[in-house]
Parts: C-alpha cells; structure tokens; sequence
C-alpha cells in the first residue's frame, strides 16, 4: 500500500517519535512517502542502516497515495484526491476543538487522537466523520536496555549515554522550553526538598527547532530556582540542550533512575511510554488519560487543575499542577521501584506500531 507520513521525522518531537516508528517497522510492508523532514545533516538522527530508506521515502515523487496520515496541525494538512485523508489530532484540551480545525477534520475521511479528552473535544467540535482512540505508536524494538555501541548517523551512542557520579539516583526531566512553568514547578520541588548527595537531576529541554547550544534562559531560570529554594547544596542538575537521536535518548532512560513528565496536558506520552520500556520508572499524573493505558509501572502523584487562558477563548485549557508533597513522595517510591518483565510486554503489545498502523488506515 501506498502511504503518505506528512509529519515530521527528525525532530526532538512526538510527531516525529510517531513518524519513525510507524515508517521503521512498516517499511518492509508499505511504501512511504515522508514530507518535513529536515535535511541539514548535523539534524540525521536516525540508525545508519535506516538513513537511506529514510531519505529514499523523503525524495519520493509519489503521486497517488492510497492513504495519507496528518500527523501535523490542521492548518499543514494535506488533502490527497482519491486517497483515503487521515488527520491525526493531539489537541490536550478540555474544550472543543476550534471550529477552523473542526472544518479540516470534516474534510477528512477518518481523525484519530491518542486520548479519551482529545476524543471528547473533537466530538464536541461536531467532526462529521469518523473517530477513533488509537495508542501512541512507539518503536519498541528500539527503546530497552541497549548494551555495547548503538551505531547511529553522525553520532556513535555509548552504553549507559551519560556519567551520572558515584551512582546516585538519578532524575530524568524532559520538554520543551516553552514548558518552562512546567520545568519550574518540578525543579523547586526537587531543589527544596533534596541535596547534592541525594540524587542528580538531568534536565533535558529543547526549543521547537533544533538547537545546538545552551540557552542563557534555561540556566537564568535554574539559578532562580535555586535562589528561591535555598538550595545551596541542591541536587547537581545536567543540562542537555542538544539534539538527541532516539538511541541517545535510550540510554539516557537506562541509566536514569525515573523520569517526570512535565506535560501538565497529557498525562500519558512518548516520554512516559518510551521510559517504561527502557525499566525507567515514569513519575506522571492521570489528566487526559485513557484508562486503558494506566499500568503499575507508573507513579501517579496527586494534582489539581488550574486554568490557563492564553488569550484565545476557544483554547481555553486546565494544567494539571502537582502536589508538592505527592510529587516527592512519588519520586521517593520510584527511584527504588522495578517495572517488571510482564509490564514491559504488555505495553509493547499496546505500542506495536505494526499493530497500530493497521488499525490507522483499516
């Protein structure tokens, strides 16, 4: 069959976690087309042995695809004449969908979404077409214990990723900058309450673009945080700022003792599945959940709900704010938890992204 991936595939996103795994262990099956992709060679992030199939489906002049999978925002849509239009919605927010996006979606022959709320909100929008709850698709064969070298374009991905010193527990925290308030909120907690000799922290935040450097912002805030909460002998926080290939980012979860998320959307992602894959235990909380996707290997913290209006009034959302003290006591318990061996097959069979795919385009 012939299938249209218009999302992009090497960035530090969920859309392109999305994209990789659905094209990585589809490609012997499907023929692909992929659009946005970034061709600036520092940004090849992808196994070397899958870059050629990757640029191959890049330069592809495919005219009639059978099916084509949206996987951006509405207004980048793709419609394709004759070709079964899918639109895939990430939306996170408890009111409905704006009626421009409604309007995209109606066009559309089928929308999926990840989420129960996601569900709700574009039932809400009036979409007349057909909806449907799908699992975030991850490339499972990829996101585990990864021993020796992991051989990757542009980069040579060592066991273990990073030196984290004299063993401590270690906290993995991951988003975008544009999460600051998120990344606040998590890093005043774990600057008041613990010390350099209790754990390290490794903050991984990037742009919406690649980056390829510190920015003075994020240290500004970290040295903020720390006046606040009188950490002067905090935990020891490791910046990464630069762009990470998913084998990269595998070993950071191995060596890692658990991972926040800090979405205070979506309470299941990329980061909390990809995490429990790799024995890392993920630290979130149950806002926009489905309820099929809460398993015993998450720490769940208690939360409250905050409005956030952006000026937008029919994007109106709620954040999920963490309970300070949940929230320590859920990294107490996690970083001397194991997700078992049970638990990881389960989640692989939930996120098999052959799996997946035939359920997107049946």
């Amino acid at each position: 069959m012939k299938i249209h991936l218009s999302g992009d595939i090497n960035s530090p996103n969920s859309i392109s976690s999305r994209c990789r795994a659905l094209f990585k262990h589809n490609k012997d099956l499907h023929e692909f087309k992929i659009t946005n992709i970034k061709h600036d060679p520092v940004c090849i992030q992808v196994e070397t042995e899958l870059l050629g199939s990757v640029k191959e489906a890049c330069e592809s002049k495919m005219e009639k695809p059978d099916i084509c999978i949206n996987m951006k925002p509405p207004e980048f849509w793709t419609l394709h004449e004759g070709a079964k239009n899918i639109g895939w919605i990430s939306w996170g927010k408890g009111s409905s969908i704006p009626k421009e996006w409604a309007s995209k979606c109606s066009m559309m022959d089928k929308i999926i979404v990840t989420s129960e709320e996601d569900y709700a909100s574009v039932v809400r929008g009036k979409v007349e077409c057909d909806v449907a709850i799908i699992n975030e698709p991850v490339d499972t064969s990829l996101f585990g214990k990864i021993s020796g070298e992991a051989n990757i374009a542009n980069v040579t991905v060592k066991e273990n990723g990073i030196k984290i010193e004299d063993k401590k527990p270690s906290i993995l925290i991951q988003g975008k900058q544009s999460d600051s308030t998120s990344m606040i909120e998590t890093l005043e907690v774990i600057c008041s309450q613990y010390s350099e000799n209790d754990l390290t922290v490794v903050l991984r935040t990037y742009k919406n673009a690649m980056n390829l450097a510190d920015d003075p912002a994020i240290i500004q805030m970290i040295s903020q945080i720390r006046q606040r909460a009188n950490s002067n002998n905090g935990p020891k926080i490791v910046l990464l700022s630069n762009p990470l290939a998913d084998e990269e980012l595998a070993c950071i979860y191995n060596v890692c003792s658990a991972t926040i998320n800090i979405s205070r959307i979506s309470g299941i992602n990329q980061t909390v599945i990809q995490s429990a894959l790799c024995g890392t235990v993920p630290i979130t909380h149950t806002h926009n959940v489905s309820s099929n996707d809460i398993g015993d290997y998450t720490q769940i913290y208690d939360h409250t709900m905050i409005p956030v209006f952006d000026g937008n009034s029919s994007s109106d959302s709620w954040w999920a704010s963490p309970n300070q003290l949940s929230l320590k006591d859920s990294i107490d318990y996690a970083i001397n938890k194991n997700i078992s061996e049970q638990s990881k097959i389960e989640i692989k069979k939930a996120h098999d992204p052959e799996m997946i795919l035939e359920e997107i385009i049946s």
